[in-house]
């Protein structure tokens, strides 16, 4: 895959981006589900609303015969480099598809910078990307588990599912990688 791949892709998503009727939905999307827009900008960029098909895994841009669906960039973990699109169909936010597969997981900086965990704080992880944007893009969220277990193995902290069944499917994911003790949930904290 060259660069000018994820350069073709990205001219793609900013010409969507730049679409009167693209904008009006976005911006909708945005309202109804209580965005804070800067907070938007500072997790991952722009966030456009427009047709998407998906695979198992992936996801590629799609004219109108596409399914409604949200697009973010990607950011690696210098929360500055744009590495990959992630998608979700706007009906099922737990559901995001990557592009190219290039980032395990999104928030990426926060689970790989040691100031996420200063004075003991868990990294929060998220479910839905829907629920990491409402909170803020604080913490991240888990697309590749394999990858992901393997990052959180490093962390420099503890980190903290949704509830204790999120928790659960945590310690699941990452039970060959990861210390198990390191998981919290809402409760422990």
């Amino acid at each position: 895959m060259s660069a000018s791949c994820v350069s073709d892709e990205l001219c793609e998503f900013y010409r969507r981006l730049a679409d009167p009727a693209t904008i009006e939905r976005s911006g909708q999307f945005i309202a109804r589900n209580d965005l804070d827009l800067p907070e938007v900008a500072a997790a991952c960029g722009e966030l456009l609303v427009t047709s998407a098909a998906f695979s198992d895994q992936w996801f590629d841009l799609a004219d109108d015969d596409g399914e409604p669906a949200v697009v973010i960039k990607v950011l690696d973990e210098d929360a500055e480099t744009v590495v990959d699109l992630a998608a979700w169909p706007i009906a099922s936010p737990d559901r995001v598809h990557m592009m190219f597969g290039r980032s395990p997981m999104l928030g990426l900086a926060a689970a790989v910078n040691p100031s996420t965990y200063f004075l003991d704080r868990p990294l929060r992880i998220f479910r839905s990307a829907l629920d990491w944007l409402r909170a803020g893009g604080i913490g991240c969220v888990i697309i590749n588990e394999f990858a992901s277990a393997r990052i959180l193995l490093d962390a420099p902290g503890l980190y903290a599912g949704e509830n204790e069944a999120h928790a659960n499917e945590l310690r699941r994911i990452s039970a060959q990688l990861v210390d198990p003790s390191k998981i919290l949930f809402p409760k422990a904290l």
